[in-house]
């Protein structure tokens, strides 16, 4: 995309594109999505899987998730905005006989389902591998977020989940249900390891091995073998309809569907093209004896018999006019073609796929036949993690897990097992931690004290489990230090933004037993598809600071002042600044340990800007303030200090600008969306805002 699209898309602007034959409105402001359900399903579902919007349905146990996922440019908008063709007729479930319903609509009245939307407008023009945001550190990409969404879906419900996925979707989720160790010798990579959670995946229009219009868009695609005739034709026409675009004259019919001047320079569109090496880097699909998924390609075949002529295309495989056939089959069984007898007929065309009745009822088949068949998870234990039996090494003092019962949080572990010589293991549990990691949905990570008796030292250990049924997933690795145990800080142990973190105190060279560690350093641990790996340990200062908890204003956030240099920042809040930018001109950075929604915006070395987002949803202004607060809470707090600007797309920035000259140039901008707060930035009046640096 240019540098005028990410502006807007920042803003929360729509823009609306043109490729691959999607007419996209990508309403990508900073939002979060939320369950059009009230009660318990909402709050379940906001607080755990919150890039999954609840259309339809409760999001409860033993209730099959259907979550349909959108693609290239597109939004979530395009599974709910369109009806199906003829939907009032023989296509229909009985239920929806009689009036005009969407795929969504359509799915929704089989039992036992519930229907979700999977949004990433944001970075819809981003290759499905590629970070969300490069420009942030903690950024994932479409597909590690959908593989995220899956996992929490399925922990959710205990019930398998159901993919339906347009385009491009299809392939973020053939990379979610990969597996997660890459294979050199096919030149694959590793993929997101979901597939057990899935239990069937729908695709329409789905580019397996490419899209020709994405070939013909890219320079080489035209010179080159292969398609040269409908490229060669294509670049006449890409010129018609750039040129009309650009002069603002009405648009050509033959147009539609075709990609406009902006998005044909997008990174995505060279990832989409034939025989490009992107897809075929992605993680096969696992085979069902490998526990996949089963996957059901649909394909359109629209009449482009005049199309063809004019442009000397005919005999090709035009497909959908942006997906062949052969393509969105990708060599796989159990596949659907929806073949169009009419030209004016524009169903079999790519953005309009899901409202083909043909393809709509086969969606509606399939669906309902796969939640027939889906297993059910095992139930949920209520795990009572004071009273439990565990294995355990000590640290590994012993050398294989030796098997210790907590009673009340405390046990004793003897027997040849424990190792060195001691008598007994006196074991506490001190602290549990909950929270949801990258593959694995919930877990608890549990902090051990073990004292090996006779002695007068003891040690600590980190153990992971599934929530769900206590079953141990892995451990964190152990510190190399001397013969000095380092020592978990216990109240610090928690797990947020798919890590588990933790303060830890190290011996340093003047330490001794009887003083006790004095070097604290903050460490951080992911799961890499094995096992837990260390990612960081840095020093940080004992009084680090809960941004979680402060409160922003025109001048900065609890220590933090507008103004500041980096090494301000740092030192201030007792932890590094990890920056993505050019720091010496402008760069965005995040504190580390802090909420993943909280932004600090550096000019030449200076503090000039905060932002808070979705993830930092516990900050709020000094007057109360915060993520979903009302436009009229906003206005009544700052009455007679905001003006109002309007911006396209739903969206307005409320800018509270304070009348007090000593706060001359400062301003807080408020994102609203349906009269809601979604992102909120303060500091200097050129800096606080939602762009990206330029």
């Amino acid at each position: 995309m240019g540098n005028t699209v990410l502006r807007n898309a920042r803003r929360g602007i729509t823009s609306t594109l043109l490729i691959g034959g999607l007419a996209i409105a990508v309403a990508t402001g900073p939002a979060l999505a939320s369950a059009s359900n009230s009660g318990e399903s909402r709050a379940s579902l906001d607080a755990k899987c919150t890039d999954a919007k609840l259309e339809k349905g409760k999001l409860v146990r033993d209730v099959t998730p259907v979550l349909f996922v959108h693609g290239f440019t597109d939004a979530a908008q395009m599974w709910t905005g369109g009806k199906v063709a003829g939907s009032e007729k023989e296509y229909a479930a009985p239920k929806v006989r009689g009036s005009n319903k969407t795929l969504v609509d359509m799915v929704s009245e089989i039992r036992a389902v519930a229907t979700l939307t999977f949004n990433y407008s944001r970075s819809s023009t981003n290759w499905v591998t590629t970070p969300e945001n490069p420009k942030q550190a903690k950024s994932k990409s479409v597909a590690q977020m959908l593989a995220d969404t899956i996992s929490c879906l399925n922990d959710a419900t205990g019930k398998k989940v159901i993919v339906v996925a347009h385009s491009m979707g299809g392939l973020a989720t053939q990379w979610a249900a990969g597996s997660r160790k890459a294979d050199p010798r096919n030149g694959r990579d590793g993929g997101g390891g979901v597939a057990n959670k899935i239990s069937a995946v729908i695709t329409l229009g789905t580019p397996y091995k490419g899209s020709w219009v994405a070939e013909c868009t890219l320079r080489r695609g035209l010179y080159e073998g292969g398609r040269w005739r409908e490229c060669s034709a294509a670049r006449a026409l890409f010129k018609k309809c750039n040129d009309a675009r650009k002069f603002d004259k009405e648009i050509p019919a033959d147009c539609e569907g075709l990609p406009d001047e902006i998005a044909q320079k997008s990174k995505a569109t060279g990832a989409l093209a034939n025989k490009n090496s992107e897809i075929s880097k992605l993680p096969a699909w696992p085979s069902k004896q490998d526990g996949g998924p089963a996957v059901y390609p649909l394909a359109g075949k629209a009449n482009l018999i005049k199309w063809s002529e004019k442009y000397g295309l005919v005999g090709t495989d035009i497909g959908d006019k942006v997906v062949s056939v052969k393509s969105a089959i990708g060599g796989m069984g159990k596949s659907t073609v929806a073949a169009c007898k009419d030209e004016g007929d524009d169903s079999c065309f790519h953005p309009k796929l899901p409202q083909n009745p043909i393809l709509a009822k086969t969606v509606v088949e399939r669906v309902r036949d796969s939640a027939r068949t889906t297993p059910q998870m095992p139930p949920r234990k209520n795990v009572d993690w004071n009273n439990q039996r565990y294995g355990l090494t000590c640290d590994y003092i012993a050398d294989a897990p030796v098997q210790v019962s907590l009673r009340n949080g405390k046990g004793i572990a003897t027997g040849s097992g424990i190792g060195g010589g001691y008598d007994r293991w006196e074991v506490r549990l001190q602290r549990t931690a909950h929270g949801t990691l990258p593959g694995l949905g919930d877990v608890t990570a549990v902090l051990f004290y073990c004292s090996p008796q006779p002695s007068n030292f003891y040690v600590q250990e980190v153990r992971v489990y599934r929530t769900r049924d206590g079953s141990e997933i892995g451990r964190t690795p152990s510190f190399k230090t001397s013969n000095l145990s380092s020592q978990y800080q216990p109240r610090s142990l928690a797990i947020k933004n798919g890590r588990i973190l933790a303060d830890v105190k190290f011996y340093g060279p003047n330490d001794s037993h009887a003083s006790g560690p004095s070097i604290l350093r903050h460490v951080t641990w992911s799961w890499d598809g094995r096992k837990f790996v260390k990612r960081s340990e840095v020093d940080s200062a004992p009084g680090r600071i809960d941004f979680g908890r402060k409160h922003v204003t025109v001048n900065g956030i609890g220590p933090l002042r507008i103004g500041m240099s980096g090494e301000q920042v740092e030192k201030a809040s007792g932890m590094p600044i990890a920056t993505v930018g050019d720091y010496s001109h402008c760069a965005d950075g995040s504190i580390e340990g802090a909420p993943q929604g909280l932004s600090l915006r550096f000019v030449e070395g200076k503090l000039v800007a905060i932002s808070v987002s979705t993830g930092a949803s516990s900050i709020a202004t000094a007057s109360g303030i915060h993520i979903g607060s009302t436009r009229d809470e906003v206005l009544r707090t700052y009455s007679g200090e905001v003006t109002v600007e309007s911006v396209s797309g739903g969206f307005e920035y409320l800018v509270f600008a304070p009348k007090d000259p000593q706060f001359d140039g400062r301003v807080i901008v408020f994102s609203v969306r349906d009269e809601r707060v979604e992102a909120f930035a303060a500091g200097e009046r050129d800096w606080a805002n939602f762009d990206p640096c330029p």
